[in-house]
């Protein structure tokens, strides 16, 4: 695994098969990561196949509101893993309701999150687990959680 310094778990994301975890990256670059690892005793062949094909699907998303996949490999137990983008933000509809975003201007924010959906659906990825949990209001970009990328012929759960 790339140098990283201790990681905790990111909220919300302790029931899925793989873990999410906030990381520190210490080189190449320094910065905040998201760890995707399968859990001890989850990594079934069917659990790391689909968590496998995920993180290949994903390291081929070039999108700007789609989280990028920077590293994968396996532990020294084997067991896999990636490092992706971290994205800090809120969800899209509790971003809308803090600002009391009309539906004109909640659809225009809305915008972007479906040219990120279109770009993944040239790419033969369907995203099946669209929900306002999985789009995040980063400030000026929204983005689409890398966790839930999904392929209708291969599968974040």
């Amino acid at each position: 695994m790339p140098a990283t310094q201790p990681a905790r778990p990111l909220k919300g994301h302790r029931r899925i098969l793989p873990t999410v975890y906030l990381a520190q990256q210490l080189e190449p670059i320094r910065r905040e990561v998201a760890l995707k690892v399968v859990k001890l005793g989850m990594d079934s062949r069917q659990v790391i196949e689909r968590f496998e094909m995920e993180r290949q699907v994903l390291a081929l998303m070039d999108h700007p509101n789609v989280a990028r996949v920077f590293d994968a490999g396996a532990s020294e137990r084997g067991r896999p893993y990636f490092v992706m983008e971290y994205v800090s933000g809120i969800p899209i509809t509790r971003y809308c309701d803090e600002r009391g975003l009309s539906v004109l201007a909640r659809l225009r924010l809305f915008i972007p999150v479906c040219r990120a959906l279109h770009h993944a659906h040239k790419k033969g990825i369907i995203h099946r687990d669209v929900k306002p949990s999985n789009i995040l209001d980063g400030g000026s970009r929204r983005r689409t959680s890398a966790q839930s990328n999904r392929l209708r012929h291969r599968t974040r759960d």
